[in-house]
């Protein structure tokens, strides 16, 4: 709800932690070998080296970029004053009262505008990211978005802060420094860079969410920045063949729960439950290891997939008949991610049955839910029948995907820029292994032109009009 906000000094910040951002330092469990985090985490700005110093808490690390650029000093700037924190609160609220076409509303970024108002001015890291976040959001609402990528200065006072924050062992855990570092992935979009700092910061606030645990993501401010971010957490499990830890029980019950946030109002009742996105970054992982699976255990691993595709399927032919009806100005893009899901699921299935322990004809047994195919008896278990039935299914939702393209990036410009740069990622990944599906370099041509510089200010001036 947005109204009269006046700025909160910093004595009245809440101490419910959360951990910290994303670009420039990472927190880990001691316990965690800190040569395999380093390695598998990416940091959060360029960096040659690393360096450990140990924080309160004690159970902690934080991992520090030895150098980055540009050199910045790491003494912490004073905080807003309050008549300057209430002007940047009224800069928020602005937005948030303007009335734009749906497709470029503010909260197309994430319903957790809606807080910041009343949270500027308790912390550099959140406000200095607002700042960066409106100035870019403000110049691709005027098609001058490629100015962006030269003029960086208020990005790069942004991390800083960040990276100040992240030192103090209560500004880490905060739901202000996870909201700068979600701000700063968006500001990647908006500013069309293409290079690795946008994944990065992706790989932080999904490190960050994961240690902060549950507990502060049921509600209100800390609510809405997961439900901004859940996607890409698991989107970049799946791009990456990581687990997602979205998926352990604890999140499971949270991201299953009726309270829990999916998406913009007017796309809940058409968006894939959050808790089946996490499954199926889990099982595409699982299905990596499929030769070292007996024909059983495919057969169940298959029949796993096949239950997520069954729930992703039905989703989409319910979300493509609101859109042939214009019943809903989202139902585009969502169509474009559903078709993306269920290729993702075939093309793994097709990988599976190329496992060594199964059959070059035939499998032993039907594998369970599969009897729902419109296949003949033998296309149950004729692994050349189920391949090319595979195929044909991959082309079709390639087909959707087209078909909904050009309209869904009309209409929700923000949305589909940050999903092509998702895609794009998905591709060149599946790219580099062996045998990769023809699919992906031809889905990777298709996208091609939202990832360029100026695509997102040259749709955005459509709505202007």
């Amino acid at each position: 709800m947005v109204g009269h906000v006046q700025a909160m000094p910093r004595h009245g910040k809440n101490e419910k932690g959360q951990p910290g951002s994303n670009n420039v330092c990472q927190v880990l469990p001691q316990n965690e070998s800190l040569v395999d985090q380093v390695e598998d985490e990416q940091q959060w700005l360029p960096s040659s080296g690393t360096l450990v110093k140990a924080t309160n808490p004690r159970h902690a690390k934080i991992i520090l970029n030895a150098a980055s650029y540009p050199k910045i000093s790491l003494c912490a700037p004073h905080l807003l004053g309050e008549e300057a924190a209430l002007q940047l609160a009224k800069q928020v609220i602005a937005h948030l009262e303007d009335k734009k076409p749906p497709g470029i509303d503010i909260r197309n970024l994430g319903h957790f505008f809606d807080f910041i108002p009343s949270r500027v001015g308790q912390s550099n890291a959140l406000d200095d990211a607002v700042k960066c976040i409106l100035t870019a959001y403000s110049a691709c609402l005027h098609e001058n978005g490629a100015a962006l990528s030269q003029d960086r200065a208020e990005y790069y006072r942004a991390l800083k802060s960040l990276r100040i924050a992240c030192l103090d062992e209560k500004e880490v855990l905060s739901d202000e420094t996870l909201c700068a570092a979600v701000l700063l992935s968006w500001y990647e979009v908006l500013a069309a860079n293409l290079d690795e700092s946008w994944l990065t910061h992706i790989g932080g606030t999904s490190r960050i969410i994961k240690l902060r645990g549950p507990a502060p993501h049921r509600s209100g401010f800390g609510l809405a920045l997961l439900e901004a971010q859940e996607s890409l957490i698991s989107g970049e499990a799946m791009a990456a063949f990581r687990p997602c830890f979205l998926n352990a029980p604890e999140w499971s019950e949270l991201l299953n729960d009726q309270n829990m946030i999916v998406g913009l109002l007017e796309t809940r009742s058409l968006t894939v439950s959050n808790m089946i996105v996490a499954q199926l970054s889990t099982l595409l992982l699982e299905a990596q290891r499929f030769h070292e699976l007996d024909e059983s255990s495919i057969r169940d691993l298959i029949s796993q997939l096949w239950e997520l595709r069954r729930i992703i399927k039905k989703a989409l032919d319910n979300t493509l008949d609101m859109a042939e009806k214009n019943e809903n100005e989202f139902a585009p893009i969502i169509c474009c991610k559903d078709a993306i899901y269920l290729i993702l699921i075939d093309t793994t299935i097709l990988d599976v049955l190329g496992a060594p322990t199964i059959s070059t004809t035939s499998m032993e047994k039907t594998p369970r839910k599969l009897q729902e195919l419109s296949l003949a008896p033998q296309g149950f278990t004729d692994i050349e029948i189920f391949k090319s039935f595979l195929n044909s299914q991959i082309y079709e939702n390639l087909n959707i995907f087209l078909s909904k393209l050009a309209l869904a990036s009309k209409v929700t410009p923000f949305n589909m820029r940050k999903m092509a740069f998702m895609c794009r990622i998905m591709c060149v990944e599946r790219g580099k292994r062996a045998n990769p599906h023809p699919i992906w370099a031809r889905f990777e041509r298709v996208i091609l032109g939202i990832n360029e510089p100026g695509w997102l200010s040259k749709i955005i001036a459509v709505h202007q009009v």
